[in-house]
């Protein structure tokens, strides 16, 4: 009976003791770093302490024109949900040492052919085919010679800050090709038994015969072209619009709705 009573004793002992254990857990460090163009956002960079066994969320960041590449170090592929995602997570099983690498991204780059017409030239960049790297903003300056006048930029000017501005800038988004156009300041035009010219200033003078009208040009301002036809005159303005006056038997004068840039 006394030796039952030892027997239970101990296993209520035991059994108390078993109860009580606590598993040992480990400690690990986690170091993390980055190479040029970015950095590890969560947790951060350097060495952090975790009990074995946590899951650790990892956010690379890449600075601008840079891009996330992977994780490399001495966690494998297994500790690291997904090694080639900028934002995973790892499993601490031990010390690990791992890094964020980045890779700068390709420039692009566009060519910009620019020409210029008779009458002038462009001195900024000036004339030929360039390179610029996407977005660069490129001044253009234009400069008419001796009794011409700049008139406009054609081309691929859909990102040309004033296609009427002699000195403007584009912004380089594509390949583009553009050409400054110039004009004589002064212009004359002989139609059917009449003469127009054309002022340095933009007006128009006439004579000769006009009984259709054709030499009613006092009025007209800001005219870069002007051209006399049979019987009817026609002037082409700075803002790209029109002006014509004269024999409009065939509708050849409605031309007031025009815009022509």
């Amino acid at each position: 009976m006394k030796k039952i009573g030892v027997v239970l004793l101990a296993v209520t002992l035991v059994a108390g003791m078993v109860g009580c254990f606590t598993p040992f857990r480990m400690q690990y460090q986690l170091t993390l770093s980055s190479t040029e163009g970015g950095q590890v956002a969560t947790p951060g960079e350097g060495s952090f302490t975790y009990w074995g066994g946590t899951v650790v969320n990892l956010v690379a960041e890449a600075d601008e024109s840079y891009c996330f590449i992977n994780w490399t170090g001495d966690a494998c592929a297994c500790n690291i949900a997904d090694i080639n995602a900028a934002s995973t997570s790892i499993t601490i099983n031990n010390d690990y040492s791992i890094i964020a690498n980045f890779e700068e991204l390709p420039t692009v780059q566009y060519q910009l052919a620019i020409n210029s017409t008779e009458g002038g030239n462009v001195t900024t960049p000036g004339v030929g085919v360039f390179t610029y790297n996407e977005g660069t903003v490129v001044n253009l300056v234009a400069e008419a010679d001796e009794d011409y006048q700049f008139v406009e930029w054609t081309g691929n000017v859909s990102t040309i800050a004033d296609v009427n501005a002699s000195a403007t800038n584009i912004t380089m988004n594509g390949s583009y090709n553009i050409t400054a156009n110039f004009l004589a300041k002064f212009m004359v035009s002989a139609g059917s038994y009449y003469t127009v010219g054309l002022r340095e200033d933009g007006t128009v003078v006439s004579m000769g015969y006009g009984s259709s009208g054709q030499c009613d040009v006092d009025s007209w301002a800001d005219i870069t072209q002007v051209t006399a036809g049979y019987d009817h005159t026609i002037g082409l303005k700075s803002d790209g619009t029109a002006a014509a006056v004269g024999n409009n038997e065939y509708g050849q004068c409605d031309i007031s709705n025009w815009d022509l840039h």
